[in-house]
């Protein structure tokens, strides 16, 4: 009887109880590690763009000659838990050599290479970063270090990944306190922020989303589009309440048939977050929110997936040089990446792939036909049988591809030593047996699940949960970066709106002004579209949070950065003695009404003193 073949029913032996236990659990709690790997590779991904657009403010947001200063953060503002390798250096240097690290172990998790400790790294360095300014932060960062966070405890590199080369996952589906917690954790997102939302505006009239797209300094041209149909945007906002309060409980429990529930669910998140994006401006927070619920993703999903892009097995073959363990290393690494289904041979198996490997000194590919390509060509005949990569197999056919393509593979065939050397060295990846005992690293997840679980219902109603979990208690959530509030539009949007109108004064006695240094002329008129006058997402986040009182504090180390930035440019001819720093206000009534426009002086900042 083959080792697949079920045993009949009458024949199979009882599962002892915890067994049974735990696969119920599995059902409900553990996550895919394909998931994991496509959540892994998105998050990599997301350091990387984030570190490109932090990168173009470098100096405005990270040095001593920024918006805020080390000294001024340390000694006004800063949280007395907080760590941050940021502040080891105000030199713009320091903080590029930061970001270079950072680069290499998000690169190192996008490849699954040494996973672990790429994860740990990536969030000590992510959490160093946000402390150093939190003030350009939202939502967004505080569940994009929360993912990493839980990420130290999950096998990431398990699947797709170099990794999974040196150490095979066992199983399909992880299961463990981590998982669980993970998932909850994203369900908490919605979930609490539903029950923040405790208005009228939320909960009765479902006018949320008019005043949403009413803050102009967020809207988009497509939102403005929405704005223009009340009755759609009532529709959608007790649709997003609903979907915030529910889904979660339907992506987490209501599993069957076959998780289809909660791939729904999963798919209904993550087109909500493209709906945000496409309206408002956002910078990469719905991104965020798209790879949180990858791990939703279950096994039956992939299944259909992996087999809907390639129904049938791929009739290709791979051969080897069996004296090369180098060369097995790169084979099993291009059939993971390109996720195909074929055999996998040494050379040395068959006569016609010895000879012609021994003719071309190159690996070869047979496909179903019997036809043999070898160099370069052979990748692209396995391009052309993959889910993944068949499109650029006709790009790769041409012939400065296939010439360039033809260099490069005879460089490595010819270097193989070389490189075989370092395959050799790599001893694969620094697992969380290394680390920590499974038992301690199960026990330590569930502390932080029970202390995250404890902390938003703390968030609900803060006088009447605090004798549960009291404020003494918030050093760990700080220090490590796991203190979340998740009031986004809670309890409801901003009402306020507005747009800045920044005048400086030169040492001639004339006014310019600074945020366009071409004009001179002082424009009080509401801009088109008041989003596009912020550079990015950071800068609105920033100049957003110095409007409110409780931020009145940051106004004059960033007027100093205006007057600095400004005089130490030798284009403008003339020196700014002063600066001005107004916000025309611009409050939302209903029914499309705003009122007056007033002009609200915020700062005034000699600019040599």
């Amino acid at each position: 009887m083959s080792q697949n073949c079920q045993v009949p029913p009458n024949k199979k032996k009882s599962l002892p109880l915890f067994t049974a236990f735990r696969n119920y659990l599995k059902t409900y709690f553990a996550i895919d590690t394909r998931s994991l790997a496509i959540f892994r590779i998105a998050l990599a991904l997301l350091i990387l763009i984030d570190l490109g657009i932090r990168s173009t403010d470098l100096i405005a947001h990270y040095s001593d000659f920024g918006i805020l200063p080390r000294d001024v953060l340390i000694g006004q503002f800063m949280n007395d838990s907080y760590i941050s390798l940021h502040l080891l250096s105000g030199n713009v240097y320091v903080i590029v050599a930061l970001f270079i690290v950072a680069a290499l172990f998000a690169v190192m998790l996008l490849l699954g290479y040494k996973t672990k400790l790429a994860t740990i790294v990536s969030w000590i360095l992510l959490v160093s970063l946000h402390n150093r300014n939190d003030m350009i932060l939202n939502g967004g960062d505080v569940l994009f270090r929360l993912l990493l966070f839980w990420g130290m405890f999950l096998p990431l590199g398990a699947t797709y990944s170099l990794d999974s080369i040196k150490e095979k996952s066992k199983e399909r589906a992880h299961l463990s306190v981590a998982s669980a917690a993970l998932l909850f954790q994203v369900a908490y997102v919605y979930v609490f922020s539903a029950l923040l939302k405790d208005n009228p505006i939320w909960t009765l009239e479902g006018t949320a989303v008019y005043y949403a797209l009413s803050v102009d300094q967020f809207t988009r041209p497509l939102g403005y589009v929405l704005y223009q149909f009340p009755e759609l945007m009532k529709l959608l906002s007790f649709g997003t309440l609903y979907l915030e309060l529910y889904g979660p409980i339907i992506a987490l429990f209501l599993i069957f048939p076959k998780h289809i529930p909660r791939t729904l669910m999963a798919f209904s998140f993550m087109l909500m977050h493209l709906g945000f994006t496409l309206t408002m401006e956002l910078g990469i927070f719905p991104y965020i929110g798209m790879a949180a619920w990858l791990v939703f993703l279950p096994s039956s999903f992939w299944e259909w997936f992996l087999k809907f892009l390639n129904p049938e097995p791929d009739d290709i073959a791979i051969y080897y040089d069996l004296d090369c363990g180098f060369c097995r290393q790169m084979v099993a690494i291009i059939s993971t990446a390109l996720a195909l289904r074929c055999d996998i041979r040494t050379a040395q198996s068959e006569v016609e792939t010895k000879a012609e490997m021994e003719r071309m000194h190159s690996w070869v590919i047979k496909d179903k036909k019997g036809t043999l390509y070898t160099e370069f060509f052979a990748f692209i005949e396995l391009c052309k049988v993959s889910p993944i990569l068949f499109w650029i197999a006709p790009f790769l056919s041409l012939k400065p591809c296939t010439w360039i393509g033809n260099k490069l593979y005879r460089f490595v065939a010819d270097n193989r030593g070389f490189f075989g050397r370092f395959i050799h060295t790599y001893r694969g990846p620094v697992t969380e047996k290394f680390l920590f005992p499974q038992l301690l690293t199960s026990i330590i997840a569930l502390f932080f699940f029970l202390y995250i679980t404890g902390w938003n219902i703390r968030t609900l109603d803060f006088d009447k949960y605090q004798k549960f979990f009291p404020q003494t208690w918030n050093v760990v959530g700080y220090t490590l970066r796991i203190d979340q509030y998740w009031n986004m539009f809670a309890p409801y949007p901003l009402m306020d709106d507005g747009w800045y109108v920044i005048v400086g004064t030169q040492t001639d006695g004339r006014d310019i002004n600074v945020q366009k240094s071409h004009e001179k002329y002082i424009d009080w008129e509401k801009p088109e579209f008041v989003a596009q006058t912020y550079k990015n997402q950071r800068w609105r986040k920033f100049m957003m949070n110095i409007w409110e009182r409780s931020n009145t504090g940051y106004r004059e180390p960033y007027a100093k950065y205006l007057c600095w930035n400004w005089n130490q440019n030798e284009e403008h001819a003339q020196q700014l003695s002063s600066i001005k720093i107004y916000f025309v206000e611009e409050r939302t009534l209903p029914n499309y009404g705003v009122e007056e426009p007033k002009e609200v002086l915020l700062h005034t900042q000699n600019c040599f003193i």
